[in-house]
């Protein structure tokens, strides 16, 4: 990912107009603020039901209620960082400390708690509530666009999709246990379970591998046992689980006759519910800040996959472990190696090279631009490996 960066200069840390998503006009800063959630109202003259609402947002009413409870959680502890101002305002035409105050009025309580007893009923005009924020892959890229691919087809990786998000994981454990005094006892755990990793301090790197990440979410029912008291929140991070067993199985499907046309349908729902099972399961928006994470909540993922199996019959999984992964799994490595002499030049100073990554110089943005480059020069040159050679590193 950061190859592709440096090599479109198109999101990332580094995007000179500040966005770090790829897909939309997201910028760093409020990736970093987690403005997840937006109070909104219907507009004048428009009659719409709670579950017509939902539909247009991709949500379920539930999800609603959800967010409800969320927002009043998170005033109660004197913080709403979640909610974004600035959309809040715009979207309901006043000042936020006002839209905010008249959501918080019993009147305008009263009427959502009917709206969500009641969701095919119309929605009282004025009433505001709260929802979770969507975003159209619309963000253009020039040197894209120079050879008329549109952005819409910058594939997720189902695979990485699934590494990332244990990742969150593993890092939401390690700061509950840390709080909880439960280090070792969780590092029982994961030893129990074959996890080749063992929890030690706050700066460590915890990444793990796809074998390693099974074994993590086998193990983790135990560990939320250990650590979650209450049996109700027990059972929400179950229910949350469940949901994301379903989404990436159906994510990571390769099979177009596998996926049900209703999955396909309610994929785009099913992962922002997801999203909001996860806002309130940890109401934290620093430890929610990864890219994958951004795309599943704002919708991209689910509007990339109801795309790709729409249009063209093709799951998104099968673009996970497509002809592409196969050249980095079978010559990455040998990339990697001739990219060295490169990586030198530029590091120092020396490059004579067109082509270099753009910014400061930084280490592993530049083995990834000229690994990532090699790679893309091979696919023109079919005699740089041997396809029929079980070691990468053999010469062709």
């Amino acid at each position: 990912l950061a190859g592709h960066y440096g090599l479109l200069q198109h999101g990332g840390v580094h995007d000179k107009s500040g966005k770090f998503c790829i897909h939309c006009d997201e910028t760093s800063q409020s990736k970093k603020e987690g403005k997840f959630v937006f109070l909104t109202n219907t507009k004048q003259g428009e009659s719409i039901s709670l579950r017509q609402f939902c539909h247009r947002y991709k949500l379920e009413p539930a999800n609603i209620r959800m967010l409800n409870d969320l927002v009043h959680t998170l005033c109660r502890h004197g913080d709403v960082e979640m909610v974004d101002e600035s959309s809040s305002s715009s979207d309901c035409g006043q000042d936020f400390d006002q839209v905010f105050n008249k959501y918080m009025q019993t009147q305008n309580q009263q009427e959502l708690k009917q709206c969500f007893e009641n969701p095919d009923k119309p929605i009282p005009p004025g009433v505001i509530l709260p929802c979770l924020r969507y975003c159209e892959i619309a963000r253009s890229c020039s040197k894209l666009k120079d050879v008329d691919f549109p952005v819409l087809h910058f594939l997720y990786c189902a695979l990485h999709l699934r590494l990332r998000f244990v990742n969150l994981l593993v890092n939401y454990v390690f700061e509950v246990a840390a709080n909880q005094r439960k280090v070792s006892a969780v590092n029982k755990l994961l030893q129990d379970f074959r996890v080749n990793l063992e929890l030690k301090n706050k700066d460590q790197q915890r990444q793990l591998s796809g074998k390693m990440c099974k074994r993590f979410l086998h193990c983790f029912p135990h560990i939320i046992d250990l650590l979650i008291p209450e049996e109700e929140r027990r059972q929400e991070w179950r229910v949350a689980m469940q949901e994301w067993k379903h989404v990436i199985d159906i994510l990571s499907c390769q099979y177009y006759d596998k996926i049900s046309k209703s999955d396909a349908e309610e994929l785009p729902t099913k992962i922002r519910s997801f999203c909001v099972k996860m806002l309130n399961l940890i109401p934290d928006a620093k430890r929610l800040q990864s890219f994958y994470f951004h795309s599943l909540l704002v919708g991209h993922i689910g509007d990339q996959f109801k795309y790709m199996y729409e249009e063209f019959g093709i799951p998104l999984g099968l673009m996970s472990l497509s002809a592409i992964e196969k050249r980095h799994e079978c010559v990455g490595r040998r990339c990697y190696k001739k990219a060295v002499p490169e990586i030198n030049s530029f590091m120092s100073g020396n490059s004579q090279s067109a082509l270099e990554p753009d910014g400061p110089k930084d280490a592993m943005a530049s083995r990834s631009f000229y690994t990532l480059m090699n790679l893309v020069l091979q696919t023109f040159n079919p005699e740089f490996y041997d396809p029929d050679s079980d070691d990468p590193d053999s010469e062709a």
